[in-house]
């Protein structure tokens, strides 16, 4: 499994509508987006936002199996939730980019070594 810490600058003045959409995935589409984080090959996916002098940012922890697989998956996926993030991501973010800059990429196979 890959770990993925990625770093997305907020648009000034759109911290709380990027937190309220977040909140409205967990509250009212859970189930789409449980699927959706089956079908990529997901298991975890966590928010958090940053807030600084120089702009508020989102950070975003995920573990994957395959990020060029995942990225293809999110790209040509039509399932309705993703038309919902895709128009979140260009209101309340600086580039329309998922990995704006992706700050980690961890491998973390463990073996067995006993």
């Amino acid at each position: 499994m890959k770990h993925v810490l990625t770093k997305l600058r907020i648009k000034p003045g759109k911290t709380e509508k990027a937190v309220s959409f977040l909140e409205n995935i967990q509250k009212n589409h859970l189930p789409e987006a449980l699927q959706t984080l089956q079908e990529a090959k997901m298991p975890l996916e966590c928010h958090f936002v940053e807030k600084t002098p120089n702009g508020d940012f989102l950070w975003v922890m995920k573990t994957l199996e395959d990020l060029d697989f995942l990225r293809n998956y999110t790209a040509n996926s039509d399932l309705p939730i993703f038309d919902k993030i895709r128009a979140w991501k260009k209101e309340c973010f600086e580039s329309d980019r998922v990995d704006l800059e992706t700050v980690a990429v961890f491998d973390l196979t463990l073996t067995d070594q006993t």
